[in-house]
């Protein structure tokens, strides 16, 4: 890691000097010491040019020259965000009221010592670290924003509109300052006084939802500049106390398709919003759970520490479940599908599903039903998602009954009401004594943004049957709800069945040592980086990292011409801006056709995950991980013939 690079403008030489032998000591690179301010606003100028700033300057405030270090610190700041630290023996008030101006990262009190110093500048930069961050958070949020299809709008908690997306002004006609407070887009956006307060009352209403996190859609017409009225949806994000965003949709034409094609859309809106986030909030889960775990392995068990580390861990599980949750959502993804039998699968989900609660499942499930080549982690998830609103259903209690049979639709087949393609199926019947849905609910019950749940009732609750209704299409089956209120709802599950075999395990092979083996890791984040070289440390190996494809290429070259080639690789699929795992391994492959390497991703549905064999990987591992499933795939890999 480069040493930080600081700056000392200071008039006294023997004060500048006993700096400069500190900040030396300390490891950090002195790159000036200048005693006036002008010489340091021509510095940062110079620095500016040729993009080499420093990254904190120390100013003496009561400097000798045109400009004290407050004139000089306001002026450095006006074409730079280089933290300033001020030092000066005088802390009056006057000088610290026009100190502040400058918005200093810190204040060292003469005469300096090196804790001191050592304190202020460790903090000046994480704090500059911080905001650079947040700064690139903010980038990123406008990016995406500006990208999208749909109006995006900021509002103050004032609800005046203090940030627009380019869609904005496209749709409703105005631009943001042509709104400048509330009171005038409502009459703008509302003509109509009646329902111009339907909308207030609502709008205020859905405001104060919002800061608890419980916002819901709304659906008003909107009249347009040009006089055209539409029909927007809107969803109100909180943002913090001071402001929310709003995410507007046109549905204006959508309103006239049919209803299938509605849902389509919606269901993919949420997969472009869940394929965003998963990669990063994946990579932050997976620093998380593997620093759980490197400090599972030092706690006492039993202790208080080893509990509180084991409730982390599965918490973290929880939201590593719920992000795959939502990435069902997303376009493309294939089920890693397997030939099983369904019966263990069902029972389990169900089983804990109903824990704790005073309902219970009675199963008919055949020992002759016929096998399904299915995901079995997310069949997992229909079924859990199926019995849990049969749980919800039965506030006082129940049975569900669930049964199985094998279905062969055919030309001659009269009974297949439902237009499922000819061939054979198994057919997973699950029947609750529950509340039931109406018949005009009932139409809209795979639509994310539906349920017959209250807002407040269990968190979390209302996406499960689209989830389910995703997860059955992608496995090419059908899913179809019959229900009538007060007797109950019945949920019918259509799998192709698969003529293959399920597969025998293959017995663990006991091989030789797998320690002290070299392995690579290439990783864009470098936070997973350093996780995951502590985790395959912990697990006995040798670890080298790399942040691209390409140095990653030329690492394991270079490991091959010394003698010491590693013996697996570990890539991450996707390096923004870079050589990515994929292309990585096309290169390895030509220098070392018996690589062994282990792709790795956030997105578990993706197609190289599904089907990394084919790809030319040996293994697979996706984010966030346990060094559990580390020690498992790398063991497993390793040991192959």
């Amino acid at each position: 890691m480069s040493r930080a690079k600081i700056m000392i403008v200071e008039d006294e030489f023997i004060i500048a000097m006993h700096m400069k032998v500190l900040l030396k000591k300390m490891g950090y690179e002195v790159t000036a010491m200048l005693t006036t301010g002008e010489e340091a606003l021509e510095q940062v100028i110079k620095g500016q040019n040729c993009l080499d700033l420093p990254d904190i300057i120390l100013i003496d405030i009561s400097l000798d020259g045109k400009m004290d270090g407050i004139q000089t610190a306001l002026e450095i700041k006006k074409n730079t965000s280089i933290p300033i630290i001020f030092s000066t023996a005088y802390t009056d008030d006057e000088i610290l009221t026009r100190a502040k101006l400058a918005e200093p990262s810190g204040y060292l009190i003469k005469p300096v010592d090196s804790r001191q110093m050592t304190i202020t500048i460790d903090m000046a930069l994480h704090k500059a670290k911080m905001e650079l961050e947040l700064k690139k958070s903010e980038e990123r949020f406008r990016q995406m924003a500006e990208a999208s299809p749909f109006p995006i709008y900021i509002m103050d908690k004032n609800s005046r509109l203090i940030y627009a997306n380019k869609k904005f002004p496209e749709v409703f006609g105005y631009k943001p300052e042509e709104l400048p407070d509330r009171e005038t887009w409502l009459e703008k956006f509302y003509p109509d006084p009646e329902y111009r307060e339907e909308v207030r009352k609502t709008w205020l209403k859905d405001i104060q939802k919002a800061k608890k996190n419980q916002s819901e859609q709304r659906e008003f017409d909107i009249r347009c500049k040009d006089g055209t009225v539409r029909s927007i949806l809107f969803r109100l994000v909180n943002m913090d106390q001071d402001s929310c965003m709003v995410i507007c949709e046109d549905i204006t034409y959508r309103k006239q398709s049919r209803e299938e094609f509605l849902k389509a859309r919606k269901l993919e809106a949420v997969g472009i919003l869940a394929g965003g986030i998963a990669h990063d909030f994946n990579n932050l889960l997976s620093v998380i759970m593997g620093n759980i775990n490197l400090a599972q392995m030092q706690a006492e068990p039993g202790t208080s520490f080893a509990r509180w580390l084991d409730e982390a861990e599965k918490a973290a599980i929880r939201a590593k479940n719920l992000t795959q949750k939502f990435t069902i959502f997303s376009s493309g993804g294939k089920p890693v599908k397997k030939v099983t039998s369904l019966k263990n699968i069902i029972e389990n989900a169900m089983a804990l599903a109903i824990s704790g609660s005073n309902v219970i499942c009675k199963y008919d499930i055949s020992p002759d039903t016929w096998k399904v080549e299915i995901d079995s982690e997310q069949m997992n998830q229909v079924i859990n998602n199926i019995t849990l609103n049969a749980v919800y259903a039965m506030p006082k209690g129940g049975t569900i009954h669930v049964s199985s049979e094998n279905i062969e639709f055919s030309e001659q087949n009269s009974g297949n009401w439902l237009s499922i393609p000819d061939g054979q199926y198994v057919k997973i019947s699950i029947c609750d004594q529950g509340t039931g849905i109406s018949r005009k609910n009932l139409h809209a019950i795979f639509d994310p943004y539906f349920t017959t749940k209250k807002k407040d009732s269990r968190k979390g609750m209302g996406f499960g049957l689209p989830i389910s209704h995703s997860i059955i299409k992608k496995h090419g089956g059908y899913i179809h709800v019959d229900s009538e209120l007060g007797k109950g709802t019945i949920v019918y599950i259509y799998l192709p069945a698969s003529k293959a075999e399920i597969p025998s395990p293959v017995p663990r092979q006991t091989g030789p040592s797998l320690t002290n083996k070299r392995i690579l890791v290439m990783d864009d984040e470098e936070m997973i980086r350093d996780i995951v070289s502590q985790m395959v440390e912990y697990l006995g190996y040798s670890i080298v990292s790399s942040a691209e494809g390409r140095q990653a290429v030329d690492i394991y070259k270079q490991a091959i011409e010394s003698g010491t080639p590693f013996d697996a690789v570990i890539l991450d699929l996707t390096i923004p801006g870079g050589l990515g795992g994929k292309e990585t391994l096309k290169k390895l492959l030509d220098l070392d056709p018996d690589v062994r390497a282990i792709v790795s991703s956030g997105y578990s549905s993706n197609e190289v995950i599904a089907n990394f064999k084919q790809e030319g990987f040996k293994g697979r591992i996706t984010k966030p991980y346990q060094i559990k499933e580390l020690e498992n795939v790398l063991k497993e890999v390793l040991s192959a013939e």
